[in-house]
């Protein structure tokens, strides 16, 4: 019995050995992380405070070489602040080290509330052209959403513990992003819907399963302009210069959405798809964005496996899915609304998945 109950200790030892060891099916190691602020973690949004708070450096050994860059922005407004809510963007550029020349900026927008919080998740996949030394930095720019003549210093907001910006280690050669920022945004509502950020792409012979991710930068026509300085303003489209909600469109109940990520495996009959994947759901995830919110970043990802039915093909379409259910018109702004597919790393071992 002691022989068996040995022999059975062994076996159990050995299989989580093996479970612990087992590498995580779309995993990359983190290559550089920056935690420690920057510049001081309050921005004194009373007086449009805006500054780098995190940077990261990393090198690239290979040609047009790709980095999963990926951030995490916890940002606090005081209870004893004196308005209702306060404006928190940020942005992460990439560059050559030393150059100015910026490529890739994504942005966000979003009012955190007094007493409140929001959590940020930017990410997206930065090409580095050439090999060498470059690096990347999360930029934070505060401000009142509603002017007024005078400036409270109770009006701050606080980066929280916790919030970095990182790099991984190069990311498969097959992946590729859905991210148009040079384009206008579109403008729309009466239930309509829009396929945002759509991604085409095709599955290399050896890859199994894959990383999608999805991001929609969102925004509630319940004003025509927000900001007292229009190149801040979300509401005025940073390639046409044009306000995008007009007072026609203006509601302030706001607006509610539905968003889902939609992943098409295609047929190989080329007329439709022999497989479709939705996150978080098939239903999709329906939000209210209310006035004093405003701007909203929904966050959808997942990880699916290749179906090798004699019907489906390897080629994907990938796209977030945005309907307008009801209120205010809606806008998508192409500036921070992404998709991403990924497929796992080689065989190594690996700390933590693509996206989490």
């Amino acid at each position: 019995m002691r022989r068996r109950c040995v022999l059975g200790l062994a076996l159990v030892v050995a299989a989580i050995f093996a479970v612990v060891q087992a590498r995580p099916a779309l995993a990359y190691e983190i290559d550089t992380r920056d935690t420690s602020a920057n510049r001081s973690r309050t921005f004194k949004a009373f007086e449009d405070d805006i500054g780098t708070i995190f940077e990261i450096f990393f090198t690239t050994t290979t040609p047009n070489e790709q980095r999963r860059i990926r951030g995490l922005l916890k940002m606090v407004m005081p209870s004893t602040a004196s308005d209702v809510m306060l404006v928190s963007r940020h942005t992460i550029f990439c560059a050559p080290a030393g150059s100015t020349a910026i490529d890739n900026q994504i942005f966000g927008v979003q009012n955190v509330l007094r007493g409140g919080s929001i959590r940020m998740t930017p990410r997206y996949i930065f090409t580095a052209a050439e090999p060498g030394d470059y690096h990347c930095w999360m930029g934070i720019s505060t401000g009142r959403p509603r002017p007024t003549a005078t400036n409270q210093t109770s009006n701050i907001l606080k980066v929280a513990r916790g919030s970095y910006l990182e790099a991984t280690t190069a990311i498969h050669s097959s992946s590729a992003q859905g991210f148009a920022p040079k384009e206008p945004s579109p403008v729309f509502g009466g239930g309509k819907a829009y396929d945002a950020a759509v991604l085409t792409w095709t599955a290399p012979a050896d890859v199994s399963t894959i990383a999608v991710s999805g991001d929609a930068y969102l925004t509630t026509c319940t004003a025509v302009g927000g900001s007292w300085d229009p190149l801040l303003d979300p509401v005025v489209d940073p390639i046409t210069g044009r306000h995008l909600c007009t007072r026609t469109d203006v509601n302030k109940a706001g607006t509610t959405v539905i968003t889902r990520l939609v992943v098409g495996q295609r047929n190989t009959a080329g007329t439709g798809y022999c497989r479709l994947t939705h996150f978080p759901s098939a239903s999709g995830r329906q939000t209210l964005i209310t006035r004093d919110v405003h701007h909203v970043v929904l966050f959808q990802s997942g990880a699916i496996t290749i179906s090798t039915a004699p019907d489906c093909s390897r080629d994907f379409k990938i796209k977030v899915y945005v309907k307008h259910v009801s209120g205010a018109d809606l806008i998508v702004h192409k500036q921070g609304t992404i998709t991403a597919v990924i497929p796992p790393a080689p065989a190594v071992m690996m700390s933590r998945p693509v996206d989490s």
